[in-house]
């Protein structure tokens, strides 16, 4: 059972398309919550995988997506300080934790417009701190976190203050 599934208190949100609508749609978001909670576990702890969702949802003004990685990254006890810092570059840059600040800089490089080379600095410290087989769950993390933010920007109108 993913995370999301066991918050207690999901974003108020109203479905403005449902992406659970057809029989097609329906098991296409399956698969996607499936390859997302497949990163789970040894692969990307928790509290990684949680900020490095939250950071991409702020950074991609995804509303839904905001509140609840918000939710779950609190409830895994990520640090108040730390969660405050997602979503501003300026500060994730200052982290004083590189490992993490470099995990955090392959998002924003993946996530906001650049062009092939703005990737390689971003993609060499990546590579400085964390083996190929973690570089590879945290690129594929990122990658699913993008597509989520598309579909709750595209699909949900949160309700509540984001």
């Amino acid at each position: 059972m993913s995370v999301m599934t066991n918050l207690a208190n999901l974003p108020a949100a109203t479905s403005l398309i449902d992406i659970h609508g057809s029989k097609a749609t329906a098991a296409t978001s399956r698969k996607l919550m499936a390859a997302s909670e497949a990163l789970n576990g040894p692969a990307l702890p928790a509290a990684l995988g949680h900020l490095i969702d939250l950071h991409v949802s702020r950074l991609n003004g995804c509303s839904y997506c905001k509140l609840l990685h918000l939710a779950e990254a609190r409830d895994t006890g990520v640090d108040e300080a730390l969660i405050a810092q997602m979503g501003d570059q300026a500060a994730v840059a200052a982290l004083e934790d590189r490992r993490l600040a470099a995990a955090l800089a392959w998002a924003e490089a993946l996530t906001l417009p650049c062009d092939e080379a703005a990737l390689d600095a971003p993609r060499a410290e990546l590579a400085r701190h964390w083996s190929p087989e973690e570089q590879a769950a945290i690129t594929v993390k990122i990658a699913l976190i993008n597509a989520w933010n598309r579909l709750g920007r595209g699909a949900w109108h949160v309700t509540e203050a984001a």
